[in-house]
């Protein structure tokens, strides 16, 4: 396979992902609508785009078993659109399961595996029984047809082709599919046609066509069936002249792949020229432009006339086709004007850059932040920082720095929604697989977080909602009993909190029961302290191997996977919290940074040693006076912050290091704040605060308690990156 096969291939495959997870998204919405016209054609419109633009790209690449499920998915939801059979909840069912087929199938594909052949087969039994009449799928050799009776009228013209400049011709490629827009183009181009331009949908074709006016186009290649005013309504707008009087007669050649001879005949009846086979061949559609354009005397002119060979259906040569064209405008008039209401806004342009690309801009951003450090560090140990000029400059450098840190962070920073949206249908899948009847409320999924964040996230929320399902929610008849709606809800919610993103898993099941933690916590042989708080026993459940279920099942309860989940989101930087009250219900708080690469710090001093405390977790920073410091019996000292005790930390004691201030009153006290709890570290100083590039120790050395990283500052030295939530949970 060639390169420029294998890059598109691949673009098909990630945007064929895509595709899925807007399809499923759409049906899981359709499963749970009331029973509303307008919603439902709204949802089986997203659904009939998503399945077009996989089907069209599929049989680019000769997946012929993803383009005719598609094919038959299509077909029944062209039936459900146009009312002509009912939507049903079984066959939402089966419009779940085919997608998950079509997902397998694109893995097999991907991954050169065996294709899941019964399973295709079984699915398109179910769909094709939900049709009123048989739906038969595309064969190959339909699919391949590009010879068609129009264009052999045409080649057996006396005419002789007259050679001109294919880069001459002004074409316009009308296409939804990314990926069809993507070959078509270059299959032109290679061809010579350079002169084209391209519009997604029809609204768009007749727009860019009554731009150019006073520069025609003479060529319309038209994909058939965009769920977006479809390429037989764009044929009769254009064909009546809504698009301008000098576009009525433009030679129109249809993309489809279905080229039987109803669709064929479709074609001509609606207005159009000629007709293609998708995938689009190379020689195929070369043949097809010349036959219909340059080899019509004056081909140079915007509007060619009628020719003696021009076959008795094209347009310019009849009046009964405008006629037709006329009435189908009519008849398509309404849902014209209902599409143009719908029409979406056209998406911004982008590009797809592989992560590692990424990565490695984001760290040589990292190398120009240690760089600029260092420059402002040696421009003050050479005393030049009194130069006004310098100093500006420097100002600059670190300001423009910052704005260039903010972008290319900007570039990985992706919708928590992106995770957000694959858990309605594992709601859906267990609740019904367990008899419950659970709900599923999602908010806050615009939050942003760095992409390489989310792809850990994925596991650990997936754990959590499964207990939630499992554990959590009652059965309708428990719930019942104690005076609770039968249908049980879940909330996943994701919030900014500071410079960190905090991802709420909610219930409101049964709740978790302390005292059955501490018992079964005495049966493991765990040793523990006494008077824990509910929030440290809680805590235990993260214990390898530990669970209070009473039985074990498919879903849960062999106690592996909540010991994981904590180790997963300790390794990415963030931790979690349990809050539950028994009979009322269970939340589970996940607080992560917003990326792992760069972060405001705030430098402190103890002894010789420089460590850097993140800005997010600091309250405020105090010097201590000697009334408002309380030793306790333990040994612990308090300090009094608004009326309040806080404990202190003495930084050179917990990391034993050697320095000349131990007193209180003579350093400085940071407040650190870390879910519902503040603590008082205490170090000999603060230096500043500045932007630092975390380097992970966990890489290329080991997980250190209380130390979440390091990083290089402006002298060269390597200082350390105190982990708060460590810290906060050593008192």
């Amino acid at each position: 396979m060639s390169d420029p096969t294998r890059q598109f291939e691949k673009i098909f495959f990630e945007e064929m992902t895509e595709h899925l997870e807007e399809m499923e998204s759409s049906l899981l919405k359709m499963h749970d609508s009331e029973d509303e016209s307008e919603c439902l054609s709204d949802l089986f419109d997203a659904i009939f785009r998503e399945v077009h633009s996989i089907k069209g790209s599929a049989a680019i690449f000769g997946f012929d078993d993803i383009s005719n499920l598609s094919h038959i998915l299509e077909n029944l939801l062209e039936k459900l659109r146009n009312n002509q059979i009912t939507i049903q909840k079984p066959m939402v069912d089966v419009f779940l399961e085919a997608r998950d087929v079509l997902e397998s199938v694109k893995n097999a594909h991907q991954h050169r595996s065996d294709i899941p052949n019964e399973r295709i087969r079984i699915v398109c039994e179910a769909l094709n029984k939900f049709s009123c009449s048989e739906i038969i799928s595309p064969s190959k050799a339909e699919q391949t047809t590009d010879v068609s009776s129009l264009s052999e009228i045409a080649e057996s013209s006396t005419a002789r082709p007259l050679e001109i400049e294919k880069s001459a011709l002004k074409i316009l490629l009308v296409e939804d599919c990314k990926v069809i827009q993507k070959v078509t183009s270059f299959t032109l181009n290679k061809l010579g046609y350079t002169m084209l331009d391209i519009a997604e949908n029809g609204l768009q074709a007749i727009e860019k066509l009554k731009a150019s006016i006073d520069e025609p186009y003479q060529l319309l290649l038209l994909d058939c069936q965009m769920p977006i005013m479809d390429g037989y309504q764009t044929t009769s707008e254009i064909r009546s002249g809504s698009a301008g009087e000098v576009h009525k007669s433009i030679t129109i050649i249809a993309m489809t792949g279905m080229a039987g001879e109803e669709e064929k005949q479709k074609c001509l009846q609606t207005g159009m020229n000629d007709y293609l086979a998708k995938p689009v061949k190379a020689h195929v559609v070369d043949e097809k432009i010349k036959s219909w354009y340059l080899s019509k005397p004056n081909s140079c002119e915007h509007t060619p006339p009628c020719s003696k060979t021009s076959p008795p259906s094209q347009p310019c040569a009849s009046d009964e086709t405008h006629n037709k064209a006329a009435n189908s405008k009519q008849n398509a008039g309404h849902r014209t004007n209902e599409v143009r209401g719908r029409t979406r806004p056209l998406e911004t342009s982008s590009i797809r850059v592989s992560t590692k690309k990424v990565d490695q801009l984001i760290n040589q951003v990292g190398e120009l932040i240690i760089t600029q450090s260092m420059l402002q560090k040696l421009t003050f140990d050479l005393g030049l920082d009194t130069n006004e000029m310098l100093a500006a400059r420097l100002n600059q450098l670190e300001s423009n720095t910052r704005d260039l840190q903010a972008s290319v962070m900007s570039v990985r920073m992706m919708p928590i929604g992106t995770v957000f949206g694959r858990f309605p249908r594992i709601v859906r899948d267990l609740s019904d697989s367990l008899n419950k009847n659970i709900k599923l409320v999602i908010e806050g999924e615009q939050t942003q977080l760095d992409k390489s964040l989310l792809e850990k996230l994925v596991d650990p929320l997936t754990h959590l909602i499964r207990n939630s399902i499992d554990h959590g929610i009652e059965s309708p008849e428990e719930r019942n009993k104690v005076n609770k709606p039968e249908q049980g809800t879940i909330k996943l919610s994701a919030v900014y909190r500071g410079g960190d993103v905090i991802v709420h898993v909610e219930d409101d099941g049964s709740g978790i029961d302390p005292q059955k933690i501490l018992t079964k916590a005495q049966k493991n042989g765990m040793v523990l302290p006494q008077n824990m708080s509910e929030e440290d026993i809680f805590q235990l459940i993260f214990s390898a191997g530990f669970s209070t279920a009473e039985k074990v099942t498919s879903v849960s309860g062999r106690g592996v996977g909540m010991d994981v989940v904590k180790r997963n989101i300790s390794s990415i930087g963030g931790t979690v919290e349990v809050s539950s009250k028994l009979g009322v219900g269970t939340k589970m708080s996940i607080q992560l940074p917003l990326t792992l690469a760069i972060l405001e710090g705030m430098s402190i001093s103890v002894g010789e040693q420089v460590y850097i405390i993140p800005l997010t977790y600091i309250v405020e920073s105090i010097q201590p006076k000697p009334q408002d410091l309380k030793n306790l019996n333990s040994g612990e000292t308090m300090i009094r912050v608004h009326d309040e005790y806080v404990p202190v930390l003495r930084l050179h004691k917990f990391f034993n290091l050697d320095t000349d201030i131990r007193e209180l009153h003579k350093g400085i006290v940071v407040l650190l704040e870390h879910g519902n709890r503040v603590i008082a570290l205490f170090v000999d100083s603060l230096i500043g605060q500045q932007q630092v590039v975390l380097k992970n120790l966990e890489n290329n050395f080991r997980k250190i308690p209380c130390i979440s990283g390091a990083t290089i500052m402006g002298d060269g030295r390597v200082s350390l990156i105190l982990d708060v939530a460590d810290l906060v949970r050593s008192r």
